[in-house]
C-alpha cells in the first residue's frame, strides 16, 4: 500500500480538521504515523501547502506554521510527500547542527584504555582519566553514620565518627574539638579533621588528594 502511494506523491485518506491560525490537525480515520513523515506538506488541496513538523500519532499532525488556510472540520485534505532526497539532506542538516558543538570531534581524538574515564576539560573538549579512586569509591556499600576514606593509592574505605574524632585530636588549644553539652558535634569532627589535613599537607607542601586517612570528599 505504502509503495503505491509513495509513487502516488499524497495521501488523502478519511478527512482533516484544523482551525485557521494553529497548528494542530486531527484526522478521522486517517494512518498517518504510517506513512506520514515530517517535511511532507499538508494543505495542497486548498493551494497553502505547509510543512508538516512532527507525525504525532495516526489521527494527529503538527504543522511548522500556523494554518493559514480556511477553518475545516472532517473535510477532505491532502498531503504531498516530499522527495526522498530533501527529506534527507534535511536530516543532514539537523545532525549537523546537532554535532556542531565540537563534543564528537573531541570524542574522536580520544583513545580509551582500560580504567580510565572521559571527563569534560571545557567546551567541547575532553580528556581521560585515571578511574581508580572513582572505582575505589564505586566499590563502597555505604552505611548510616560512615564516611569514606582513602586507605592508600586507589583504595577506600569506610570509616565511623569516632574514627575521625580520635584522629582529629590534638596536643595544641587551638585543636582542640569543640563540644556541644558534652558530645562532640558531627560537623566540629568534620572541621577539626579538614583542618588538620590541610595543616599537614601545607607542611610538607603535597596536594591531600588520593593520600592514604584523607577525606574523599
Amino acid at each position: 500500500m505504502a509503495g503505491n502511494l509513495y509513487e502516488q506523491g499524497y495521501y488523502e485518506t478519511g478527512t482533516a480538521s484544523v482551525t485557521q491560525g494553529q497548528t494542530v490537525v486531527t484526522g478521522q480515520g486517517t494512518a498517518w504515523s504510517q506513512i506520514v513523515r515530517p517535511a511532507d506538506d499538508f494543505g495542497k488541496h486548498v493551494g497553502m501547502p505547509i510543512p508538516i513538523a512532527s507525525v504525532d500519532s495516526d489521527t494527529q499532525i503538527t504543522l511548522a506554521y500556523p494554518w493559514p488556510g480556511p477553518t475545516q472540520a472532517a473535510a477532505p485534505y491532502r498531503v504531498t510527500f516530499t522527495p526522498y532526497h530533501v527529506a534527507y539532506r534535511q536530516a543532514l542538516q539537523e545532525i549537523g547542527q546537532l554535532l556542531s558543538s565540537g563534543n564528537v570531534s573531541a570524542l574522536a581524538g580520544l583513545t580509551l584504555e582500560a580504567g580510565r574515564y572521559l571527563r569534560a576539560s571545557g567546551s567541547g573538549a575532553f580528556d581521560a582519566i585515571d578511574g581508580k579512586n572513582l572505582d575505589a569509591l564505586r566499590s563502597l556499600l555505604g552505611a548510616n553514620g560512615k564516611f569514606p576514606v582513602f586507605t592508600g593509592d586507589g583504595a577506600m574505605a569506610l570509616a565511623g565518627l569516632s574514627d575521625f574524632a580520635t584522629a582529629a585530636q590534638g596536643t595544641k588549644a587551638d585543636e582542640a574539638l569543640p563540644r556541644s553539652g558534652g558530645t562532640m558535634t558531627a560537623g566540629a569532627v568534620m572541621r577539626a579533621v579538614l583542618h588538620r589535613q590541610s595543616k599537614r599537607c601545607r607542611a610538607v607542601n603535597t596536594p591531600c588528594h588520593g593520600r592514604a586517612g584523607v577525606l574523599a570528599f
